[in-house]
Order: structure tokens, then C-alpha cells, then sequence
């Protein structure tokens, strides 16, 4: 038996926090699924944050949702933006590109027409999201077991099939949850 590794951190759905810097941020949805993009800056400078989806129709603009985090009378305090989005009918892969600038000074456009290096070095901050879109996606739900509870699911896959792992953490016990793949050959199950 040979070691995989840890599942990287990824947004599996609902809520992707991009206010932490990660290497890559990827999204796996089921067809008609919403999902928030939670961001942040300061305001009073005149920044926003800009979306741009290649095909509405694959990616979905539902809305957002504005919260200032400084105290009352307070300026140029923190905020956070929870952008929701919801996934088309299609199997697809895609791209959520998002730029945080002053929308006078930004040309929406870069985001619509450059490559994401060219959009990325005209904003004050830059995230590009991969979503993929897969009515097929097996899943495992694990919301029910407990921190101290060792669990075993079973799910049919082949290579190429999407695992869907939902989990329920409790911060304040100190647990958290880890995943240990491992393999005999190509065909096994992690």
C-alpha cells in the first residue's frame, strides 16, 4: 500500500472564503447549485470588487451581499462582499475571474478580453477561480458524525469521477478533519 498525500483545500460548494491566500481556489457544483464567494478590503478607498464569467449561462450572477466590520462612525474600516453565484445545467469547466480596483481607473474589459496575468497586474488584488460543473459528483456525507468517531463510506468510482466529501467541523473542540488517501494499484480505492 503506497501513501497519497492530504486532500488539498478546496470549495466544494456554498462557501469559498478568498480573503486567505491558497495556490489554486476550485469549485466543484452539482448542475442548478449556488455557491458564495466571500472577499474583502477596506473601504473608503474606492475599491470594489469586480466579477467576470466568461458564459452567464455556465455561471450564474445571483447577487451580493455588503458588510462593513468596523464599528459605527468609523471610516475605512474592513468589509467583506459575499458574492453568490449559481451553477448552469451543464457539465463544464470554467473560470470566475475577480478584480478588486477603483472602477474608474480599471478597464472592466481587461478582465473580459486579456489573459488573467495582463487583468492581474492593473487591480489592487486579483483572484481566478476554476468551477467545475458535474451532475455526476459522488458523495459523501459525513455532517452526522462526531470529532471522536472513526467513520467508513463506501461510494462506486472510477477514475475520473468526482468524490464529493461534506463535513461538519466544531472550531472550539481543536479537531480537525484530515484525509489520508492511499492505493495498492490504479483501480483501488483511496
Amino acid at each position: 500500500m503506497k501513501f497519497v498525500g492530504f486532500l488539498p483545500l478546496l470549495a466544494y460548494g456554498w462557501d469559498l472564503d478568498l480573503r486567505f491566500e491558497k495556490a489554486s481556489y476550485n469549485v466543484f457544483l452539482e448542475p442548478s447549485e449556488e455557491f458564495t464567494v466571500i472577499v474583502g478590503g477596506t473601504a473608503g478607498t474606492g475599491g470594489q470588487w469586480m466579477h467576470y464569467e466568461p458564459n452567464p449561462d455556465t455561471l450564474i450572477y445571483l447577487g451580493t451581499k455588503y458588510k462593513y466590520l468596523a464599528p459605527e462612525g468609523m471610516t475605512g474600516g474592513p468589509f467583506t462582499n459575499k458574492m453568490i453565484f449559481k451553477a448552469g445545467q451543464n457539465d463544464v469547466v470554467t473560470e470566475l475571474r475577480l478584480a478588486y480596483a477603483r472602477s474608474w481607473e480599471f478597464d472592466f474589459n481587461l478582465l473580459k478580453t486579456s489573459p488573467d496575468y495582463m487583468w492581474h497586474s492593473n487591480v489592487w488584488n486579483s483572484k481566478l477561480v476554476t468551477v467545475y460543473v458535474n451532475g455526476h459528483i459522488k458523495k459523501i456525507d459525513l455532517t452526522g458524525v462526531n470529532n471522536i468517531q472513526l467513520h467508513r463510506e463506501t461510494v462506486q468510482a472510477k477514475v475520473g469521477d468526482l468524490i464529493r466529501v461534506t463535513l461538519k467541523e466544531t472550531p472550539s473542540t481543536g479537531f480537525h478533519w484530515s484525509f489520508l488517501g492511499a492505493y495498492n494499484d490504479a483501480d483501488s480505492s483511496i
